[in-house]
């Protein structure tokens, strides 16, 4: 979804967009972006796992900004896949309601994988029971800020170092 000029969000708003198509949610993640949550000694490589393209994009921007290598996946099978074609993540930020792969059947996989079974597991979503889940060490509720975030990658960077 590349374009150049302005797009509406669906309540008449618009926001500036340069090269590339941003929802509503993925702007209010930009804008959070200037309160500038620097994990000063974190650098780390995250695995940004999200069927919404604009989340994953945005996500991976602001997380680069703040000097994280970072890979894309768009669905837990894609995630496999990633994992398989660039080096291992130290942290996995996942979506658990994806298409193709859910983020609960991706994390049935990672626990019988013993090369990618103790990468900590951030699960971003709506629901509150994923907290339960084995291999997720900390659960984002969508919608997020930016700081919350940071602060869980925070403390999972710290607990593994």
């Amino acid at each position: 979804m590349h374009s150049a000029g302005r797009r509406e969000n669906g309540s008449g708003q618009r926001w500036p967009v340069v090269g590339v198509l941003i929802s509503a949610a993925a702007a209010k993640l930009f804008q959070q972006r200037t309160v500038h949550c620097t994990l000063v000694g974190l650098s780390a490589r995250i695995l940004v796992v999200d069927d919404d393209e604009d989340i994953r994009g945005t996500l991976g921007a602001v997380l680069q900004s703040e000097g994280f290598e970072i890979i894309e996946a768009r669905n837990g099978l894609h995630a496999l896949q990633q994992m398989l074609a660039h080096p291992l993540p130290d942290v996995i930020l996942l979506d658990m309601m994806m298409p193709l792969m859910s983020g609960f059947e991706f994390l049935d996989v990672q626990q019988l994988d013993e090369r990618i079974r103790d990468i900590p597991v951030i699960a971003l979503t709506a629901y509150a029971k994923v907290a339960e889940v084995k291999g997720v060490w900390g659960l984002v509720r969508k919608p997020f800020d930016l700081n919350e975030l940071t602060g869980a990658l925070r403390a999972v960077l710290d607990a593994r170092r």
